[in-house]
């Protein structure tokens, strides 16, 4: 049976959650033409013993591929080799999909022909569900060309739903060994997108809150080079492809997905487990005005435009403030 959906799944060490994803998958009346690809990325607890158990019970639609560990970039990138439905979607292990919200996506995705479908998601934390509207004042079910979107309208991966074949139109790998590989998903996604539409189910249940997340104050630090990389190497493909990619307005959304980054890992600053790492900031810095200067001055770093006035003084002095800055934003909302 042809498959309308594959699904990316990342598993690293994930025995005693990922039963919960996959439960949310099987449940669905279409499970015969999604296929869920489940990559091992080198566990060494019982994940692959948990998933072989779906995947005895369901051959036709879950699929186990074990391999040593390289990231979650190495694991969408297998997936992709081995994805045969017209669509492609990222779930993370230690996540799950609202299986009433996923049938209605899916009912909408069989006779559906658009390269890039968005949809709602949850954050779901240990005491709270946040919705997240990803529509923005974007109409329900209608096609849109790419040239009718605001070029600063970002979507998360949590929300993207990407056909195939644009996908592969890319010819780019994810990075591997790295943290953050979501920012280029995301600009490989939109790349070559020419027909979008938005769809209001909460499909994406994303957790958040958990220990040890790519998010958390502690990876931030451990990690925070990991997004430099991907920002240089994506402003290198920018570079690279801006002229294969004719409309104007799809070179400045790729871009400002670029500046989005770039801000990101500014803030990024303000929460991380230490400071000491500011230098490298300054280094980056740098870096990207000697070999991309005709970029520099088209960056909007919004407030972060003071930090290279003194990176030490000024991220000491945001970094202080954040807090407070969240305690008003948490009374007011």
């Amino acid at each position: 049976m042809e498959k309308i959906l594959s699904i990316s799944i990342a598993a690293y060490n994930v025995s005693t959650v990922i039963k919960k994803c996959l439960d949310s998958f099987i449940a669905s009346k279409y499970i015969d033409i999604i296929e869920l690809i489940v990559v091992d990325d080198g566990s060494i607890d019982e994940t692959v013993s948990v998933v072989l158990k779906y995947v005895k019970q369901f051959p036709n639609s879950i699929r186990l591929i074990s391999k040593i560990n390289a990231g979650h970039g190495s694991t969408i990138n297998v997936s992709m080799a081995n994805a045969k439905g017209k669509y492609f979607k990222i779930v993370d292990g230690d996540d799950w999909v609202n299986t009433i919200e996923f049938d209605s996506f899916i009912e909408k995705l069989i006779n559906l022909d658009v390269d890039l479908v968005i949809s709602n998601y949850n954050e779901v934390y240990s005491n709270k569900v946040k919705k997240v509207n990803s529509i923005n004042k974007y109409e329900i079910n209608r096609i849109y060309g790419f040239i009718e979107l605001n070029p600063k309208i970002y979507f998360p991966m949590h929300s993207l739903t990407v056909k195939l074949q644009t996908l592969k139109l890319v010819n780019e790998k994810i990075s591997e060994y790295k943290f953050y590989v979501d920012s280029e998903f995301i600009f490989f996604a939109t790349m070559y997108a020419e027909s979008i539409i938005f769809f209001k189910e909460y499909v994406y249940q994303y957790r958040l809150g958990q220990n040890g997340q790519s998010v958390s104050p502690m990876s931030v630090y451990n990690h925070i080079e990991d997004l430099m990389d991907i920002i240089y190497r994506l402003l290198k493909i920018y570079d690279k492809r801006k002229r294969s990619i004719v409309l104007e307005k799809k070179q400045k959304y790729l871009f400002n997905l670029i500046n989005i980054f770039y801000k990101q890992l500014y803030s990024w600053f303000l929460i991380m487990y230490k400071f000491d790492k500011y230098k490298k900031l300054k280094i980056f810095d740098k870096k990207i005005k000697k070999e991309f200067p005709l970029y520099v001055n088209d960056f909007d770093l919004g407030v972060y435009k003071f930090v290279p006035l003194n990176y030490y003084i000024v991220l000491k002095i945001a970094r202080f403030l954040k807090p407070i800055q969240m305690k008003i934003k948490n009374i007011f909302n």
